[in-house]
């Protein structure tokens, strides 16, 4: 696993005309990418515990989640889900319980 590659291609993703790549078709965009399976299907599926775990900077993922149509909290509650950590109540109150 390269974290490099990883978060190379999410901090690409800022940039408008990859997004709309990514957006557009995540595999085409991912090829110009060294990646291992694993890391083009968390990419992909958006996956962020995967790529938490090994070790991707915040604002990669935050840049992924962008790109994927997250909001703030709804990047948090995918990452607190993936990872296993109990539900934060209030912020499920915010959403009315919407990821």
């Amino acid at each position: 696993m390269s974290r490099a590659v990883v978060e190379r291609a999410c901090f690409d993703l800022k940039d408008d005309e990859n997004m709309a790549r990514f957006r557009e078709s995540p595999e085409a965009f991912l090829d110009a990418y060294a990646l291992t399976d694993g890391e083009r299907a968390a990419l992909t599926s958006g996956d962020l515990a995967f790529l938490y775990r090994m070790d991707t900077a915040l604002f990669a993922l935050g840049a992924l989640s962008k790109a994927l149509g997250y909001s703030r909290d709804t990047y948090v509650i995918h990452l607190r889900q993936g990872l296993g950590l109990p539900e934060d109540p209030e912020q499920s109150r915010l959403l009315g319980n919407k990821v």
